[in-house]
């Protein structure tokens, strides 16, 4: 596991960043992310692409957090935000 940490923290992190715009919210989908593949390695799956696989969870996570951010915007929309959220 932390070969994959070594390799994809900086890249998921500056992904979610740009996504996001706001540092602790990347800093929260990143631990996310890791956490997540964290429990999916433990379970007794065949992984063909392990690349694949943390950028499937990083986008799930993302569309989460987006989905979640519309939703307690109490209807007011933010249209660089939406423009951002790449679906």
């Amino acid at each position: 596991m932390s070969n994959i940490y070594d390799k994809y923290f900086y890249k998921i992190y500056n992904w979610a960043l740009g996504k996001t715009r706001n540092k602790e919210d990347a800093e929260d989908i990143t631990s996310s992310v890791f956490v997540a593949i964290y429990e999916y390695l433990n379970k007794d799956i065949e992984i063909k692409s392990i690349e694949n696989l943390i950028w499937k969870i990083a986008h799930n996570i993302w569309n989460k957090k987006a989905k979640e951010y519309i939703l307690n915007k109490n209807n007011e929309i933010d249209i660089d935000f939406i423009e951002n959220i790449s679906l």
